[in-house]
């Protein structure tokens, strides 16, 4: 495991986390807009009309090309590595705790998809905090985590 002790090691393994989260958008955006009736129906959502086609695809591929690229600008920028992997963090945060609500509200009773997307949300932005707050840069003074 790296260690994020030292400022080279902080560095690369922000961009290291930046660039996972920026290509899994990328691949996850692809077939939103690509095949977004077969995707929704992963999570029993119909999608009948031109209209949900095109709703859903702008929903969950505009949104996830967006905060990819804004994470890929962030990736290449020394002094946006923090405000990138806040900005997954916060991204990741409000999908898992809509996601995480609603499945306690369901009873658990929805299919297993959903717990997978939750893990990988929840996973996402615990990585992304606690890499955020171990990376030391000119944005720190002004967006203070500890």
């Amino acid at each position: 495991m790296m260690s994020t002790k030292s400022p080279n090691n902080q560095l690369r393994v922000a961009r290291i986390v930046l660039w996972f989260y920026a290509v899994l958008f990328v691949v996850f955006g692809v077939p939103a807009i690509l095949v977004p009736v077969p995707l929704a129906a992963t999570v029993n959502t119909l999608l009948p009309t031109a209209t949900a086609r095109i709703d859903f695809a702008a929903t969950y591929g505009g949104s996830v090309f967006g905060i990819a690229a804004f994470l890929a600008f962030c990736a290449v920028h020394h002094e946006r590595l923090r405000l990138g992997l806040l900005a997954n963090a916060f991204f990741l945060a409000g999908y898992a705790i809509i996601r995480g609500v609603g499945i306690v509200l369901a009873l658990g009773e929805v299919r297993p998809t959903l717990y997978l997307m939750l893990a990988i949300e929840l996973s996402g932005a615990v990585i992304s905090f606690w890499v955020a707050s171990r990376v030391v840069n000119s944005e720190q003074r002004s967006f203070p985590l500890q």
